[in-house]
């Protein structure tokens, strides 16, 4: 008869941890047109977080990920996408030792260019989603759960929501998530 032995996470003052995986996204379009994105689809992200207090942290990340974008104008619409980075920072609660939540505020930059997927008609050429903005804001909230295997090595799953501050009219640029991720506690001296 053998055993495992399980660690939760335990949240400690000065503690340091970063973790890497990918990150599972769509929109938040309740209904969406045949040609928007259907399915989930995936990015990568790296968070770091750093324990300041019993219960509480610091979360740094960076998520890169095809964004799309949804905008209307009466009943037709245009669809786009973008390369973004995405980079939040925020306040992470803990209310046991492997559940946590988390707000925070991102700011998004632009890379590559934008790719128009489908319009339903022709638009003017200033009809244009957020794709164009070199830069987004908005708001980030999570549900964390972690779990170590060591002192050292564990797993997270981490669910998300973003809220885009800037939207043009009629457009649609919100999006959750779902990140799975390694982490691995930073040794710092």
């Amino acid at each position: 008869m053998s055993s495992i032995i399980a660690n939760a996470y335990r949240p400690e003052p000065g503690k340091i941890s970063a973790s890497t995986g990918p990150y599972f996204y769509n929109s938040d379009m309740q209904s969406k047109p045949d040609q928007f994105y259907k399915d989930v689809r995936v990015g990568w992200s790296l968070v770091a977080e750093a324990i300041l207090g019993k219960s509480s942290g610091l979360e740094i990340g960076i998520f890169y990920f095809d964004k799309p974008y949804l905008r209307f104008e009466g009943d037709d619409y245009l669809v786009e996408s973008i390369n973004r980075l995405y980079i939040t920072t925020g306040y992470r609660h803990w209310w046991s030792r492997d559940f946590s939540t988390a707000l925070g505020i991102f700011s998004s930059y632009s890379m590559g260019d934008v790719e128009k997927i489908f319009e339903s008609k022709t638009f003017e050429s200033d009809f244009i989603s957020s794709a164009h903005d070199v830069s987004e804001h908005g708001l980030d909230a999570s549900i964390r759960y972690e779990h170590e295997f060591t002192n050292k090595d564990g797993f997270v799953v981490d669910l998300r929501y973003s809220f885009n501050l800037n939207p043009k009219s009629g457009e649609r640029a919100n999006h959750y998530g779902l990140n799975l991720a390694y982490i691995r506690r930073v040794e710092v001296k």
